[in-house]
């Protein structure tokens, strides 16, 4: 009897091991704090990873990043955001020296502008945050951190956008558009006035990259990309691999042929430090054809 009862413990044993593993490998959550806007969450991992994410542990990652790498790009649609270089004219072929002027709306941990800030060594950068908590999480948990040629300005991004507009502003080469909550991006950020004044600040030559959601996750994706192509002379659209994520590239100055594109791509990938993956999103034409373009044109109110 002594020996079924052994027996019958095994299993019990099992499952407890197992659930012990499963803690161990689960992300520990080290910040956690509500802000007028959101719950902004902070998890850790293995290798010092950080994650962020808003609502909750099951939350669309907003960034996840090594802290003391910024270049260790971890999350698939920031490596894929870096293509939008691919169509500056004229091309980036040399980093070191190129004067940039780039703007980032929404902040995040900080990735794409702390990239940014290593592989353009001559680049001015401007970040508009809407959430003051982010820019202190940023800070504290992802090692962002202010200077000379990276500067964050805390407040709506539309409203810095359109008062650029208005008083014909110094202009930006590179346009990132990386701000979407727990479950969507801000339809203030998606209409057709706003990208307007988005093309207002937007240098001869500039790009204009959108992160947004495709597919079933996002019904009105169709709409948001037939609202860019009412504004912009050419758009594109990078699939993000495995990914519902879609790299949205918007620009008025004619693009490169695809195989120039490709190549660039390639120039790209072997010259940025990190596993960017970009000659895969540049096979066939990007390009979205607006008679493709399906959906309503997306406005305010």
């Amino acid at each position: 009897m002594e020996h079924l009862n052994r027996l019958n413990r095994v299993p019990a044993l099992v499952a407890l091991a197992l659930l012990l593993l499963a803690g161990c490998g689960r992300d520990e959550v080290v910040f956690q704090q509500r802000s007028e806007y959101q719950q902004v969450l902070v998890t850790e991992g293995r290798e010092g990873v950080r994650t962020l994410r808003f609502g909750s542990r099951r939350g669309a990652v907003q960034s996840r990043v090594v802290v003391g790498d910024p270049l260790d790009l971890r999350v698939p649609y920031v490596r894929a955001a870096m293509a939008g270089l691919a169509f500056l004219e004229p091309p980036l072929d040399d980093f070191g020296t190129r004067s940039l002027s780039v703007l980032v709306v929404g902040l995040g941990g900080g990735s794409i502008p702390m990239y940014l800030h290593q592989v353009l060594p001559a680049a001015q950068i401007d970040v508009a945050e809407l959430d003051p908590l982010v820019v202190q999480v940023a800070d504290e948990w992802f090692g962002l951190r202010e200077d000379e040629r990276l500067r964050i300005r805390v407040g709506d991004g539309r409203e810095w956008i359109e008062q650029a507009a208005a008083r014909a502003a110094p202009r930006y080469d590179l346009i990132v558009l990386d701000a979407y909550g727990e479950r969507e991006v801000p339809p203030a950020l998606t209409t057709l006035e706003f990208l307007r004044a988005v093309r207002g600040v937007l240098a001869p030559g500039g790009v204009v990259v959108a992160n947004l959601w495709g597919g079933r996750s996002n019904p009105l994706y169709p709409s948001m990309l037939r609202t860019y192509g009412e504004v912009f002379g050419q758009v594109h659209e990078l699939a993000v691999p495995a990914r519902s994520n879609r790299i949205v590239v918007a620009l008025d100055s004619p693009t490169a042929a695809p195989r120039e594109l490709e190549r660039r791509a390639a120039h790209l990938a072997r010259t940025l430090p990190g596993r960017l993956g970009l000659e895969e999103l540049f096979r066939g034409d990007s390009r979205v054809d607006p008679e493709d373009l399906r959906g309503e044109v997306l406005r305010d109110g």
